[in-house]
């Protein structure tokens, strides 16, 4: 009886091992919108980017479960490259920064360390930069006051800029959050902040000729930036908790901005509703360059191309007390978004269709 006993519970085991844990909807990532971002692989499999606890959630849209989940020690950055898919991130193994390329799995192709970046330093940001068509592979390296640009053989920056802020007459703090570049651009996203207020800005430098130009959001909005196909692409976002932004009803909720210039290409605003007390919006950039925008207050929603233009009318967000927009296929007409009920504590998928 004791013999039997013991084999029946290794078998439990042997079947707990090879059941697929992503198989139950419960098993999906929590949800937590402050840390976590998506980026569409394709029309079947997003990811769910979440730097707060430096793990990387490949969810199917078909079958609205868990392909593979990735954790690491910490995560600097993610980008995606297509034809053949493959995910580049930086992270790191213990005090050197490391590159690891995944192929649509989740296999790792190819992992390189870097002994000349060391990450100790605080505050510590590290980018990757895609190769073009006249530059090679780069990497961003923020630490103290200065951004270095390495490229192979990467054993030394071959550029540094300062471009810490000291605080001045019109910030008593400026925190530098992000970088990206495109040559010759170097973009850096900067949070200045004064009297109990907040403004986030974005100094983009020409590196080789030192010239530079600012582009400044609206105060106490937070804002999020990308680069692509030379131009900035800026969204914006306001909620709960934040300074107040005044009465006015009219925000600026994208704009597209020539990235040699600054010049706008499109600046998209949205006038919320003349019974609005209070404002809160999400606007967030898809692969595509399509923009999803919800507005909070209403809790409705709306896709609008780059030109400001709606695909359609306002739709109503699904019934939750937590979401986060995950993809749109135009092919299906449909919308998918990860749900949480438990604040958060776990998520499932739900789709609309339009």
């Amino acid at each position: 009886m004791i013999l039997l006993k013991k084999i029946l519970a290794l078998l439990s085991l042997l079947l707990a091992i090879a059941s697929p844990a992503f198989a139950e909807a419960s098993t999906l990532p929590g949800l937590r919108p402050n840390d976590a971002t998506t980026i569409s692989l394709n029309d079947e499999t997003s990811l769910l980017i979440n730097k707060g606890n430096a793990t990387i959630s490949a969810i199917n849209l078909s079958s609205e479960a868990l392909s593979w989940k990735k954790t690491f020690t910490t995560l600097y950055d993610v980008k995606i490259l297509q034809y053949p898919t493959k995910i580049i991130v930086l992270t790191k193994e213990k005090q050197h920064l490391k590159k690891l390329t995944l192929d649509a799995s989740g296999n790792i192709l190819t992992q390189t360390v870097y002994a000349s970046m060391k990450t100790g330093m605080n505050p510590y940001l590290a980018y990757w930069v895609a190769p073009e068509e006249h530059n090679s592979e780069m990497i961003l390296i923020q630490q103290d006051k200065n951004t270095q640009l390495f490229k192979s053989p990467w054993n030394k920056p071959f550029k540094e800029l300062k471009t810490a802020m000291e605080p001045n007459s019109s910030y008593e703090n400026v925190i530098l959050r992000k970088l990206a570049f495109q040559s010759p651009y170097l973009i850096v996203e900067q949070d200045g902040g004064a009297f109990m207020q907040e403004q986030i800005f974005y100094q983009v430098f020409d590196i080789y000729s030192g010239k530079k130009y600012t582009i400044a959001s609206e105060w106490n909005v937070r804002s999020e930036f990308l680069v692509r196909k030379n131009q900035l692409i800026i969204t914006t976002s306001y909620g709960e908790l934040r300074p107040s932004i005044g009465p006015k009803k009219e925000h600026q909720i994208f704009g597209i901005y020539d990235l040699k210039t600054g010049k706008p290409i499109t600046l998209k605003t949205y006038t919320f509703s003349n019974d609005s007390i209070f404002f809160a919006w999400d606007c967030i950039v898809q692969n595509d360059n399509t923009f999803f925008f919800t507005d909070l207050i209403t809790g409705s929603w709306t896709l609008f191309d780059s030109n400001g233009t709606g695909y359609f009318p306002m739709q109503k967000n699904p019934e939750a007390n937590s979401q986060q927009f995950i993809h749109y296929s135009s092919k299906l007409n449909k919308a998918t978004f990860l749900i949480s009920t438990d604040n958060g504590k776990s998520s499932f998928l739900k789709s609309q269709q339009l």
